[in-house]
């Protein structure tokens, strides 16, 4: 339906604590993501029920921009997905997200939050760990369930030399897995700007426009959806 790709639209604790808490962690957060599902109620019936993953931090940030400027919809869950030793507020805590394996319990955890969604929407930065490492597994997991998935992924700066490669091939990987994924070089969107511009604006800029694509995404599903709820 989707497939494709539009260019330019991307406390420290030990290591025995990390393993300790994601065990904890994973029985409660499998038992949210039963109940996952937002509030759904009157007229949003007739509408697809959209799960939004921002993973990593690139994608937590995005997630996170989301909530703070854009309205409630009931049938919209926004969700940030991290590795637990980075970022302990994260809705999903992964004890994995290094390397391309997880854990089983991982695994289990990403099949139950997205089951039972008509449509997966999927955003990270690529070339760096986390949104590299579980990016596919979302997707995967998201597509045996038979929703259908966008994916929204930066890709990184000119001067990063290995972080571009290990994207670059992320990104072609998702192709073959997502019903649509939309790229955002930011190695083209620097050349439209000044050189003198603060970074932290440029990012801003470049958030905005994994916003607006996510935004985009979600009409085009509330458009097309004709199935009746699962």
């Amino acid at each position: 339906m989707f497939k494709g790709r539009a260019s330019n639209q991307q406390h420290q604790l030990g290591q025995s604590h990390v393993t300790l808490t994601a065990k904890q962690l994973v029985m409660e957060q499998c038992c949210q993501a039963d109940r996952i599902d937002p509030a759904i109620e009157g007229d949003s019936l007739s509408f697809p029920l959209i799960r939004v993953f921002g993973i990593g931090g690139a994608g937590c940030n995005i997630i996170k921009t989301l909530r703070d400027q854009h309205s409630h919809r009931p049938h919209v869950g926004l969700y940030t997905a991290n590795r637990v030793e980075v970022d302990l507020q994260a809705d999903l805590k992964f004890a994995s997200g290094i390397d391309s394996s997880l854990t089983s319990d991982d695994q289990h955890l990403i099949s139950k939050s997205v089951r039972r969604a008509d449509y997966v929407i999927l955003s990270a930065g690529l070339g760096g760990e986390t949104g590299t490492t579980l990016i596919p597994h979302f997707a995967r997991n998201a597509k045996a369930h038979g929703c259908k998935v966008v994916a929204v992924v930066g890709l990184p700066f000119s001067f990063e030399g290995r972080r571009i490669r290990i994207a670059r091939k992320a990104a072609d990987d998702l192709i073959d897995i997502a019903d649509q994924v939309i790229t955002f070089n930011l190695a083209s969107l620097t050349k439209s700007f000044p050189g003198n511009m603060p970074l932290n604006d440029f990012m801003a800029f470049a958030d905005g426009l994994a916003v607006q694509a996510i935004l985009n995404a979600i009409v085009a599903a509330e458009n097309t959806f004709t199935h009746p709820r699962r």
